[in-house]
């Protein structure tokens, strides 16, 4: 007999000593399927009894899972539900306050209104407004337009105040006049409005003046005396005429 044979033979007797006693171990601990009648030591629970308690046990598990997951769905329902309305909520809100054409939703700018803790989105109207320097506050579209308006304001003051200057400008230069021309008389633009008053009045003066001369008795007596001369003259102009008259019809 080879050397291999000797191992092999050996390694037979080995895996027959294992068998052997892993046979004896599975029939001296053989696992009890039904559950044993009560007797002398300790209670001993089969394994259909035990797979079966861990099956009535996790059919409840799943019954109760099942009907967490149910009420937990419709309160997700109702959680999405109401984060859609808050969404609108809150875009109207948003909308609101940036141009102010939320039909229900006046003054546009509005304080929060609170139920506890979160926000109260079922109320959109008739809530504090939001104020401003003691004024309510408008939406950011509306203090645009406001803020155009003054602008528009200011530039027509500004035009307005730019053509009262130069009216202003006008009337100085038809007041006090304005330079003269060299070497020329000055007309009345030049003169202005004062120099020609004061022209005025020096005239208005010399002719009250002349007015008090011609009122005294010397100037009526002189004035009477030139009017008798003339008439005399008149007359005597007359006179001539009809004596050359008379003189052409005798011949």
């Amino acid at each position: 007999m080879t050397q291999t044979a000797k191992y092999l033979v050996f390694a037979n007797l080995v895996l027959a000593v294992v068998f052997m006693a892993w046979a004896v171990g599975l029939f001296t601990n053989q696992e009890p399927w039904p559950t044993p009648k009560a007797g002398e030591g300790p209670k001993v629970e089969g394994m259909v009894a035990q797979l079966q308690a861990q099956i009535k046990t996790v059919t409840e598990s799943s019954n109760t899972a099942d009907q967490a997951w149910g009420e937990t769905y419709v309160q997700l329902q109702g959680t999405e539900k109401r984060r859609a309305d808050a969404q609108k909520y809150y875009a109207d809100l948003l909308r609101s306050i940036r141009t102010g054409d939320v039909p229900d939703i006046k003054p546009p700018v509005q304080q929060l209104a609170f139920n506890g803790l979160t926000v109260d989105i079922t109320k959109r109207n008739g809530r504090p407004p939001v104020t401003v320097n003691g004024e309510n506050a408008l939406s950011v579209a509306g203090y645009h337009a406001k803020i155009q308006q003054a602008l528009n304001d200011i530039q027509g003051a500004q035009t307005e105040i730019a053509r009262l200057i130069a009216e202003s400008e006008n009337l100085t230069k038809q007041i006090n006049g304005v330079p003269p021309r060299e070497q020329l008389a000055p007309t009345l633009a030049e003169k202005g409005l004062r120099v020609q008053i004061r022209e005025q009045q020096e005239m208005a003066h010399n002719l009250r003046l002349e007015v008090q001369f011609l009122r005294s008795p010397l100037t009526y007596y002189t004035l009477q005396r030139d009017q008798l001369r003339q008439r005399q003259a008149a007359l005597t102009s007359r006179l001539g005429e009809l004596g050359a008259a008379t003189t052409a019809a005798a011949r």
